[in-house]
């Protein structure tokens, strides 16, 4: 009598991983409503970071030796210092933004913009250095005010941890520098900067408003910067805006096949056609 053909253990076990596998398989290619939740984070040219950087720390070999440096640095480090005092008489704080817009207007006047940028520079490279324990802690406390509070609430850090690169750092103290002395915050910053800055507050500010996270990604594409697939259609859907997310979803399918934004353009859908 012919004997029958049986089953191993192992031979079960393929079974069920097979059974399994094709099972996850069809639920990952079936087409089903997913809501985005967050984008795709910063990426920069690499090339134009680097050469940035090595501008900034030539121009700031060359700062902060004069006595025109010298005391305009002296007025930045005094607004840190004031910072940790709370709250001070109105009239003080107008004093002491007066003072230090006369100040870059002085130093500009003497020295020029190129200068002024070169100085600026430097300050920012002391801001790196006191963050990452170059500094004594008096110094420190000068030269950073509550920068790091800063940070933490722009997801650049934790109370532990830096998640910023160093060029994120450094512009963002640039931004700091501008807002103390009373300029626009991003005057005075490279294209490559301005990416930077912009595409921070729009991709890894997750605490910011989806509208105003829309309004920094089209300032970071303004300055050149490269919007991924499905990023604006997510803030757009964040935003309340199916419609817009539905036609930017439809668009990234297109350009990708990717399945997540099939499924992102299906829950735009129904969120756009709902009662």
């Amino acid at each position: 009598m012919a004997k029958k053909d049986r089953l191993t253990d192992s031979g079960v076990a393929f079974l069920l991983l097979l059974g399994a596998t094709l099972s996850a398989f069809v639920v990952l290619f079936l087409p089903r409503g997913v809501e985005p939740s967050e984008v795709a984070g910063l990426h920069l040219d690499a090339e134009a970071v680097d050469a940035q950087l090595a501008k900034d720390r030539a121009n700031a070999k060359k700062a902060l030796a004069t006595e025109e440096d010298k005391a305009l640095n002296a007025l930045f480090r005094e607004a840190g210092t004031l910072e940790f005092e709370g709250a001070r008489p109105f009239d003080d704080y107008q004093g002491d933004r007066r003072k230090r817009s006369e100040a870059v207007s002085d130093f500009v006047e003497k020295r020029g913009e190129e200068a002024l940028l070169a100085h600026r520079a430097a300050v920012a490279e002391g801001i790196v250095q006191a963050i990452t324990g170059q500094l004594p802690a008096d110094r420190a406390r000068e030269t950073m005010g509550r920068f790091v509070e800063g940070m933490r609430r722009a997801n650049m850090a934790t109370e532990e941890h830096i998640l910023a690169p160093t060029f994120m750092i450094r512009t963002a103290a640039k931004v700091r520098w501008n807002i103390v002395f009373n300029r626009d915050r991003t005057e005075g910053l490279t294209p490559i900067e301005e990416q930077a800055y912009y595409g921070w507050l729009a991709l890894h500010v997750h605490s910011l408003a989806p509208k105003d996270r829309l309004a920094a990604l089209q300032m970071f594409r303004k300055a050149g910067g490269k919007v991924a697939p499905g990023t604006e259609a997510t803030l757009r859907f964040l935003a309340g805006d199916a419609k817009a997310a539905l036609d930017g979803f439809r668009q990234a399918y297109d350009e990708t096949g990717s399945v997540r934004f099939r499924n992102h353009m299906l829950a735009a859908e129904r969120l756009a056609t709902a009662p």
